[in-house]
């Protein structure tokens, strides 16, 4: 029941003139939104800090985020292998990375680009927070190497695997037998040289025929280093 000192109050509507027209708001009086630098997406358009479809530290962020640096660094269609190790997976098989993937496709995120390759969907691109792909060759390489390691082992066949790599930097060809004695085998066939050569060749990154050996052109995301720079550094190496 109302109280006896409130009483209701007819209110008159006045119809909305068709000519009526709204009062001018100066433009500087609207309030300004600032955009965080780590709210631009991947391809430069604002987003929400958290993307609903991609929560905070998840698999599928990761791996949208492995490949938004892909992307960055000129590879726009990557092999799994290769967006496995950016999201620190070394099999394309792990359950936890082909849920993730599953995933990402049926949201509409990544697509398949044929050959074994998968690229971010414009969508993708737009829900994938902003990434620090590495700078340089060398942090690249880094980067993958450890992966590995911490597979393998930073000893045994991780460390094999990194100190060849570290032998097969320049981006040149190298005959596979000087490799070996580089890397402290006495023989060709010797199981471990092989074992280690057939990782480094399933995660797409080296490169073996006729006897030569080379890494593939994912490791120099920044482009092969040229002749002359691999003349300098040797001579460089030799004097000191």
């Amino acid at each position: 029941m109302m109280p006896p000192h409130l009483k209701p109050v007819a209110v008159k509507q006045e119809p909305f003139a068709a000519d009526h027209v709204l009062p001018d708001v100066a433009v500087s009086s609207l309030p300004v939104m600032h955009i965080a630098p780590d709210t631009i997406g991947s391809n430069g358009v604002a987003v929400a800090l958290q993307s609903p479809l991609l929560a905070h530290g998840s698999v599928e962020e990761t791996i949208c985020k492995a490949l938004s640096e892909l992307h960055t660094l000129g590879i726009h269609e990557a092999l799994r292998i290769h967006v496995a190790l950016f999201s620190n997976y070394t099999h394309i098989r792990s359950p936890g990375f082909q849920l993730a993937v599953k995933t990402l496709k049926s949201d509409g995120l990544i697509e398949d680009a044929g050959r074994g390759r998968v690229r971010l969907t414009e969508r993708g691109h737009i829900a994938t927070p902003l990434v620090h792909p590495p700078h340089s060759n060398e942090e690249t390489l880094h980067r993958i190497v450890r992966v590995i390691q911490r597979t393998c082992g930073k000893r045994g066949g991780g460390a094999k695997a990194g100190l060849i790599c570290e032998l097969l930097s320049d981006g040149q060809c190298h005959c596979l037998t000087d490799i070996m004695k580089q890397s402290g085998y006495k023989n060709a066939r010797s199981t471990g040289f092989n074992k280690v050569l057939a990782i480094l060749t399933n995660y797409g990154l080296l490169e073996r025929t006729n006897g030569k050996l080379k890494l593939t052109d994912v490791c120099f995301p920044y482009g092969r280093p040229s002749t002359v720079a691999v003349l300098r550094r040797t001579v460089k190496q030799e004097l000191y």
